[in-house]
């Protein structure tokens, strides 16, 4: 996976990003999907098309090869694109910035913005949507991924902050790069299910991580690891 696109995604939240797709496929009864751009999933498919599941078993090189053009189009002018496959579903792309670069995108739609009927179509009950209601959708969805990079983007305004009580802490109690990375969310007051949900580890490994921190930092609890770090930014502050 791009380093960046797990940058953007771990920023925001797996289960967050999940929770907000299927909430906005539910909504307007479109499938949807948030890729990198090499076209790998990111998140699991929502409210997936039954036509593309069928014939993405059966001929899984073509749907692959007009994906792989499609993403090359987005990529080519910078901006969403709305496509049509060779079945004749509409479709989206909508893409994710970071630092001004692509770095993933949300696939959608797979809906008939045809009004001549279409037994197969119907069969499988593919969605009929007006164009103009399909590029709403797109537009909606454009602003809300717009907002979320620019929060991306605006957290990082903090990392020098971090990095610099990162070099305190390796320098006083020889913190591992992983505990570092917990320790910024014990000083979000993360829980160790949050943590363990943010850095794709399993709860009883972040426990164990916290332990170490403890013991490294000559700590009791949390409260006293916060304590310690606001003291080393105190300090820094001061020089």
């Amino acid at each position: 996976m791009n380093e960046m696109a797990l940058k953007w995604f771990k920023s925001i939240g797996k289960e967050q990003i999940q929770t907000f797709q299927d909430n906005f496929a539910t909504s307007y009864n479109i499938s949807m999907c948030l890729l990198t751009v090499e076209g790998e999933p990111l998140t699991v498919w929502s409210n997936e098309s039954l036509i593309c599941y069928r014939l993405g078993k059966l001929n899984p090189d073509r749907c692959m090869a007009h994906r792989k053009k499609a993403i090359e189009t987005m990529l080519l002018k910078g901006k969403p694109i709305i496509d049509r496959c060779y079945t004749g579903l509409s479709l989206f792309l909508c893409p994710v910035f970071y630092k001004e670069e692509i770095i993933a995108f949300f696939m959608g739609g797979m809906v008939s913005l045809s009004d001549e009927k279409n037994d197969v179509f119907e069969a499988l009950s593919v969605k009929k949507m007006d164009e103009k209601d399909f590029v709403n959708i797109l537009n909606l969805l454009t602003s809300i991924v717009s907002m979320l990079s620019f929060v991306v983007n605006l957290s990082d305004n903090d990392n020098n902050k971090n990095n610099r009580l990162h070099s305190v802490l390796i320098k006083e109690f020889s913190l591992s790069e992983r505990e570092l990375s917990i320790v910024d969310l014990l000083i979000e007051r993360k829980s160790n299910n949050d943590i363990a949900k943010y850095l794709f580890i399993s709860e009883k490994t972040v426990k164990t991580h916290v332990s170490n921190i403890l013991r490294k930092m000559n700590a009791k609890n949390r409260t006293d690891v916060l304590l310690i770090c606001k003291e080393l930014e105190s300090k820094d502050q001061m020089r």
